[in-house]
């Protein structure tokens, strides 16, 4: 019923639909070759794309639970009236997980049986929002799918990475994600909204029917509010474009410009309104959430990102096709399409004002280069349709269209190649996941069921399809057994543990394995990346996220080692308790030593899971 009203008639409808399935299938592209690599083996765990999701999936399966919104999977604490949590990352854009979790709650599904298919859904969405989008700007049903298919498929050479930039420069590649607009939940379950809003905008300038226009602007604020409560990049990549396109219509006086511009004013103080709860709840964030998102204060420009080059050049080509007269910039649609030409300088260059940047390299693989992508297209479009024939634009289009799958299809078996041995463990760890899960349900500790902690024996090599994993299956476990975990190099991403906490639970989960100072002092030198991020940050690793790079220090390494040489001394019964682990699990591939472990818990004769070995644990009598 809603696309026989916006997108009538059965030919638009057709390819509304094929591009909703082809970008569908780039959503699920991970998944789709884990299916074929598992076969019947598959145990049911859903395929990443990036490593965060297994922190969203954690996150969901909470919800999924019945936890409140401020609660912690990995350490199993929730929020209370006793005991308040500080907002976090997670609870303040809930809107993402809440659209996941609310729905497989219902169904009884479990998160990871949501994630998939909240893959295959957020595909088909995205890609039916943008069509809509192009089919309302170009009234090309043809055109709309080749732009949709060639924006989703384009995204991340735009961002500088994917299989084209690997060839040519392989030490560039950071991300080996093919489609980051899939990344569960965040930048996800946004993107339909995203173009939903832009889509609304669009009908909210155009329409002359005053309650259409009121019914728009409502859609409009709608979008907006949603995208604020789901992922900071998408509503700030949103309200830089609504910035630009107020600019545009000022200084190029469009038709009715003074209108224009008190409609869009008006707009933009409605969605002010909507960012006061919101900043309501950032203000009761915890006090580590500003260093684990690695906000610098700067006022640096950042010019040179792929995606800005692109908008300068496009920008470029806009102000020389003004110049020839081949486009009029008194034309409405032509000002909405140069607006989003500004989007890259202004999401990359507001800490020039705002004097904060947080982790830009999100608005660059997440955002800004769809929306460069976008712009590439429909400039291409507008130009060419001018000054070829129709026959000779659809052979364009075409070739577009072969182009842009050609690039995604390459892309995609680029990806999937980097994650599927990854992919494959973790579907062999959730068995053992499942056990972990059924026997906690079934437990009754003091009349009542009680959260486990389950202590993961990682940091041994595991070597499967000829290449070397070490088994983090911390980051992991909440999410397939609904259980805390002693550490997981995710887990500080929530607000109920400050960074001494954090670290003294790294140090115990080191301490059980029986890894000595010495040990910790030739990883930490090594680089060992969870160790490094969990002492030091993410941002110590690299200076992608921050611009800043900040090697460790031997003094720093010292520090820590030092620290953890005394903490090894120290331990005593009451650390041994907090928090009390009751299961151990570890991959038959290692060969943990258990004598530091085994004189704070003695083990049952334990039980094999699949492809690791379960014990239950209980503390010795001091």
């Amino acid at each position: 019923m809603f696309l026989e009203k916006f997108l009538p008639g059965k030919k638009i409808i057709i390819w509304a639909m094929l591009a909703g399935l082809v970008v569908s299938a780039y959503s699920l592209a991970p998944q789709i070759q884990l299916w074929e690599t598992r076969g019947n083996l598959w145990n049911g765990v859903y395929a990443y794309h990036d490593q965060d999701e297994m922190a969203y999936a954690a996150y969901i399966q909470s919800l999924i639970d019945g936890k409140p919104r401020r609660n912690s999977p990995y350490t199993g604490r929730a929020d209370s009236l006793e005991k308040p949590l500080d907002e976090s990352l997670f609870s303040v854009q809930f809107l993402a997980f809440y659209t996941i979790a609310l729905p497989a709650r219902v169904l009884g599904l479990s998160s990871s049986t949501a994630m998939i298919w909240a893959s295959a859904m957020i595909g088909f969405l995205s890609a039916l929002t943008l069509f809509w989008l192009l089919y309302l700007l170009f009234e090309n049903p043809f055109l709309s799918f080749v732009g949709t298919v060639f924006v989703f498929s384009t995204g991340v050479l735009i961002a500088g990475q994917g299989s084209l930039v690997s060839q040519f420069s392989p030490d560039s590649i950071y991300y080996f994600i093919a489609f980051p607009f899939a990344r569960r939940a965040v930048p996800a379950i946004g993107f339909p909204a995203l173009f939903l809003f832009f889509g609304f905008v669009w009908k909210f300038l155009t329409t002359t029917n005053r309650r259409s226009k009121i019914l728009f602007g409502t859609f409009a604020v709608f979008s907006f509010t949603f995208l604020v409560f789901s992922y900071f990049y998408l509503w700030t990549t949103a309200a830089a474009w609504l910035f630009g396109l107020t600019l545009v219509s000022i200084v190029f006086r469009a038709e009715d410009w003074r209108k224009t511009a008190f409609w869009l004013l008006g707009l933009g103080a409605i969605m002010t309104l909507v960012l006061i709860p919101y900043f309501i709840l950032l203000a009761g964030r915890g006090t580590t959430m500003d260093t684990i998102q690695l906000l610098v204060l700067t006022r640096q420009p950042d010019l040179w990102r792929v995606s800005e080059i692109l908008s300068f050049a496009i920008l470029l080509i806009f102000c020389a096709a003004r110049i020839f007269g081949w486009l009029d910039f008194r034309e409405p649609k032509n000002l909405f399409l140069l607006s989003f030409v500004l989007v890259a300088p202004v999401a990359f260059n507001q800490q020039i004002f705002t004097g904060r940047s947080l982790q830009p390299i999100h608005y660059q693989f997440y955002v800004v280069n769809y929306i460069s992508a976008f712009s590439l297209f429909t400039l291409a479009c507008v130009l060419l349709h001018q000054k070829i024939s129709r026959r000779t634009f659809d052979i364009f289009l075409l070739f577009f269209g072969f182009a842009s799958l050609y690039v995604g299809y390459s892309d995609g078996q680029f990806s999937v190649k980097s994650t599927r041995g990854e992919n494959i463990w973790r579907d062999e760890l959730f068995p053992v996941a499942q056990q972990i899960k059924k026997i906690s349900q079934n437990a009754e500790i003091y009349g009542e069921k009680q959260t486990s902690t389950v202590l993961s024996f990682d940091f041994y090599p595991y070597v499967l399809m000829n290449s070397t994993y070490s088994l983090n299956c911390g980051d992991d476990l909440p999410a397939l057994s609904s259980q805390a975990v002693l550490w997981a190099p995710h887990q500080k991403v929530f607000s109920d543990l400050s960074s001494e906490e954090d670290t003294d639970r790294l140090f115990k989960f080191i301490y059980y394995q029986n890894f000595d100072e010495r040990w910790l002092e030739d990883e930490l030198q090594k680089g060992k990346p969870d160790l490094v991020g969990g002492f030091f940050g993410w941002g110590r690793k690299t200076d992608i996220f921050t611009g800043e790079a900040k090697p460790i220090t031997n003094e720093e390494i010292k520090e820590i080692v030092n620290r953890y040489e005394k903490f090894r001394q120290n331990f005593s019964d009451e650390q041994a308790k907090t928090p009390t682990v009751s299961f151990v699990i570890f991959h038959q591939a290692a060969q943990p030593n258990f004598s530091t472990f085994d004189r704070w818990y003695e083990r049952d004769v334990g039980e094999v899971v699949g492809k690791y070995i379960l014990y239950r644990v209980k503390l010795r009598n001091p």
